[in-house]
């Protein structure tokens, strides 16, 4: 079974790193915690060197576990899993633990600077079941403008970049 993550649709869309902001932004999820408490967690949590990070990322994916969505989307082991825009891999290594060894994830980053992040989390964590690309997924295969702004990056008309777009069925041929 292979799941497809489009993280731009899941969790903190603007990614923020100040209280106010996120209890604004999903008080559903930090209105239930200690603010304190969880950024206490995130700053012990494992994951807390990862280059990129925020504590606001290390609160949603490790201590919340903000991409599990059950009964709308579980991550299972021996599960396959498209990381669709995947930035430094903090979800990626959040599914990567959820599927062990007997699954795999793919992660797809198209900005060249955040790709170069992923990797080396990847690497320096030793995880062996991810595969990392540096194209975007999209409608049709193409190449776009795209700007490289951190967490920001985006498809831009004027951007700096002009990344490879492949589609997920070109992708799991």
């Amino acid at each position: 079974l292979i799941k497809l993550i489009g993280l731009l649709s899941l969790g903190l869309l603007p990614i923020v790193n100040n209280k106010e902001v996120s209890l604004q932004i999903s008080p559903s999820i930090f209105g239930e915690h200690s603010y304190q408490e969880l950024l206490t967690k995130a700053k012990n949590n494992e994951y807390k060197t990862l280059r990129k990070q925020l504590d606001v990322d290390l609160i949603e994916n490790f201590i919340l576990e903000g991409y599990n969505l059950p009964e709308i989307l579980e991550v299972n082991e021996g599960d396959i899993v498209l990381d669709c825009g995947a930035f430094n891999g903090n979800s990626s290594i959040f599914f990567s633990n959820k599927v062990k060894d007997s699954g795999e994830v793919f992660a797809f980053e198209p900005d060249p600077t955040t790709f170069i992040d992923l990797t080396e989390n990847i690497k320096d964590l030793s995880i062996k079941n991810i595969t990392c690309s540096n194209i975007g997924v999209g409608d049709l295969n193409s190449s776009l403008k795209f700007s490289t702004k951190g967490a920001a990056s985006c498809i831009d008309p004027k951007g700096n970049v002009t990344v490879k777009i492949r589609t997920i069925d070109d992708i799991v041929k």
